[in-house]
């Protein structure tokens, strides 16, 4: 499913001593509706999805999760520290 991004669910991926992930992790979103947005880490674990209103269930790697909701007026989340375990 497209849809038009309005906004940015950002982060950095951490490891269990809060350093930064190694770079090229992917990190997914995927809407209640369908909709996805895809990404990798940057060389200090920093990722940048685009997405749109709704709510978003954020996957890194293979299976750290969160869930994010965008409000329909694009409001972003503050940015996310995803913990690799």
């Amino acid at each position: 499913v497209y849809v038009e991004a309005t906004a940015f669910i950002t982060g950095a991926v951490v490891d269990s001593d809060g350093n930064p992930a190694e770079d090229g992790i992917d990190v997914s979103a995927e809407r209640e509706d369908g909709a996805q947005s895809s990404a990798v880490t940057s060389t200090s674990g920093e990722f940048s999805l685009p997405a749109a209103p709704g709510i978003w269930t954020v996957t890194v790697g293979e299976g750290a999760r969160t869930i994010v909701e965008i409000d329909e007026d694009g409001t972003a989340p503050e940015p996310l520290e995803i913990v690799l375990e």
